[in-house]
């Protein structure tokens, strides 16, 4: 049996909601998104994660509703007025859980590096 064959012949309800937060993790707009969330000290405006990331606005949004949905990233209205709330993302402690089950965590440095590096040519 493959690593592959192993992976998928392992049920239950975490390995399966671990298998599934996996695969949406691992599509190269959302992980650039959870990356860039990672690696920011404060949740970002929708503005702030279009300029970082790159992505353009319908794609980015696509992709937030896509994590939001697996409860992966969070949005978070702030504001005096409630009528206009701002919007900020954040990653969910279940986000956070993930990525230290796969050791993201041990490269946190390097990820506010690059972080910054894109920030300051934003």
């Amino acid at each position: 049996m493959d690593v592959y064959e192993w992976w998928s012949s392992l049920t239950g309800e975490g390995v399966l909601e671990l298998r599934e937060a996996l695969r949406l993790v691992s599509e190269e707009n959302r992980y650039r998104i959870v990356l860039t969330l990672y690696a920011s000290e404060k949740p970002l405006s929708f503005k702030q994660l279009q300029e970082l990331t790159g992505l353009n606005p319908g794609s980015l949004r696509h992709h937030l509703l896509r994590l939001i949905d697996a409860n992966l990233v969070e949005n978070v209205k702030t504001g005096k007025n409630p009528r206009k709330p701002r919007s900020f993302y954040r990653l969910t402690k279940k986000c956070l859980e993930l990525l230290e089950k796969i050791e993201v965590t041990k490269y946190e440095e390097e990820i506010k590096e690059l972080l910054m590096r894109a920030y300051s040519q934003a």
